[in-house]
């Protein structure tokens, strides 16, 4: 052709090269001397030769594949937790202070669950692009699932929730334009290069301050510090003996009694818990909200429900006359589509009638699980359970509610009469309460009764309960028996 005839080349023998069965080349052997025919040895030769640069063209497509996948999310194309550790090694020592910073998205099972693991990886996608786009001088990983963490040199907390800040906003802006709620929860870790890096154990911390964020509902980022760490310490601690505790009985029922206003005597108890542990009695406080955390408090629940079921069996068998205990229902059994079946079960085995057994759920559970709860409220009122708003008024805003749902009896949170009726304003809000609950047909109990004079003013409004320290503390059953029993 023209080409060869003016680069003077005589003859000339090409071989193709090839990578995975596609052309990526070929070999020119050219003669610009003599015409020349190309001998079979020669074409066998050349025919090796591009056999052998093929295979290394393959061999290194592999191992950059391989380097590839070994450094980098299939997914998001963030780096993987190997890569980002050796990177981030690497990084402190220039930057002498750096933070890791770990968020996940609040709930992302229930969005793969509604709108399918595409959609869900679609958003994982996205959010990785935009944080990369703004963030390019930040080391970035995907941990795993929906949880990622940021590496960033430290300049200050002011710049560290400027960071949390800009990804929260990355996050809304994809959940507005996907016409999705998403939100995240976010912790972090400070470390510098004169610490004895314990990596994993950084992003055990980092992990940690983000799942205090997202149980505590806390909206700014939350920093891994020694208060922190103390709890961290004390959750394991609880964490490690609660199974052998529950094995053991170390968890007591105690039981406080609800008064009648109008005729100041016993109407009814509630069910309370304390933790008999090696350490000392512990109050709910110490251990109900890790078991709700953690789904344990599902098995410390049916513990109590099953004590108070014995308790009642007892009284009945002995012919002392039964009042009604109520218990305390998690959040943890509101999808539970056994737990009304399981609950009849217990009260069979021990012959218990419905009535005597309350069942008290708490008004932010009904303002969180509004159709969940409405649902199993509505089967435990028609199996016969009395049904219990638990501190009603927190939210200030559940007197709808209650034209809605099946409720026998409201508890007034102790909120309402911590003042002992100072205002005027105080004591007109209670009064239509009361008076409202009444004309629905719902009885009231009020919590948190500490002196004559509240129970005086309660019973003047035509309360129809009280429950509190003026009458008697939570106690054990066997001294709730000795008292109760007596009168």
């Amino acid at each position: 052709t023209e080409y060869y005839s003016n680069k003077h080349i005589k003859s000339l023998v090409q071989i193709i090269l090839y990578n995975n069965a596609n052309i990526s080349g070929y070999i020119s052997f050219d003669m610009y001397l003599e015409r020349r025919a190309w001998m079979p040895e020669e074409l066998m030769y050349f025919n090796i030769i591009s056999k052998i640069i093929s295979g290394f063209f393959y061999k290194f497509r592999i191992e950059r594949k391989l380097k590839d996948v070994s450094e980098v999310d299939t997914l998001t194309r963030l780096l993987v937790p190997a890569h980002f550790k050796e990177l981030v090694l690497q990084r402190i020592k220039d930057d002498f202070k750096g933070f890791l910073m770990a968020f996940d998205i609040v709930k992302f099972r229930l969005l793969n669950e509604y709108k399918g693991y595409d959609f869900g990886s679609s958003i994982l996608k996205e959010i990785a692009e935009k944080i990369t786009s703004v963030s390019q001088s930040d080391l970035l990983c995907r941990l795993h699932d929906d949880v990622f963490v940021i590496y960033s040199k430290f300049v200050d907390e002011n710049a560290m929730q400027k960071k949390y800040e800009l990804v929260k906003h990355i996050v809304d802006s994809i959940g507005i334009t996907n016409k999705i709620s998403i939100s995240i929860a976010q912790g972090a870790v400070v470390f510098t290069s004169e610490e004895e890096i314990d990596f994993q154990a950084l992003i055990d911390r980092a992990l940690e301050a983000k799942k205090f964020s997202k149980d505590n509902d806390i909206n700014k980022l939350v920093i891994y510090d020694n208060k922190l760490h103390e709890q961290s310490i004390i959750k394991q601690n609880i964490e490690a003996k609660m199974g052998k505790a529950l094995k053991n009985k170390e968890f007591e029922v105690y039981l406080q009694p609800c008064y009648e206003l109008k005729t100041n005597t016993i109407s009814s108890f509630e069910a309370l818990v304390r933790w008999n542990s090696s350490d000392g009695i512990l109050s709910p406080a110490d251990f109900i909200p890790l078991f709700e955390q953690n789904g344990f408090i599902i098995k410390m629940d049916f513990y109590v429900y099953e004590v108070v079921c014995q308790t009642l069996a007892r009284w009945k068998s002995e012919g002392h006359p039964l009042k009604r205990i109520s218990v305390n229902v998690s959040r943890r059994h509101i999808n539970d589509k056994d737990f009304v079946n399981k609950l009849n079960s217990l009260l069979k085995k021990y012959d218990i009638d419905k009535k005597y057994f309350g069942i008290e759920i708490t008004e932010s559970l009904f303002m969180e699980n509004e159709n969940d709860v409405f649902a199993l409220v509505d089967v435990l009122a028609n199996e016969g359970y009395q049904i219990y708003m638990d501190d009603f008024g927190v939210a200030y805003s559940t007197l709808n509610l209650l034209s809605r749902v099946h409720v026998d009896v409201i508890k007034l949170d102790r909120g309402f009469i911590r003042n002992d009726f100072r205002s005027q304003r105080e004591t007109i809000v209670i009064r239509n309460i009361i008076q409202m609950a009444r004309e629905l047909g719902i009885n009231v109990l009020s919590e948190g009764i500490e002196t004559k004079k509240q129970a005086l003013e309660l019973r003047d409004l035509n309360c129809d309960y009280a429950q509190g320290y003026y009458y008697q503390k939570p106690m054990p059953i066997s001294e709730i028996e000795k008292l109760y029993f007596k009168k």
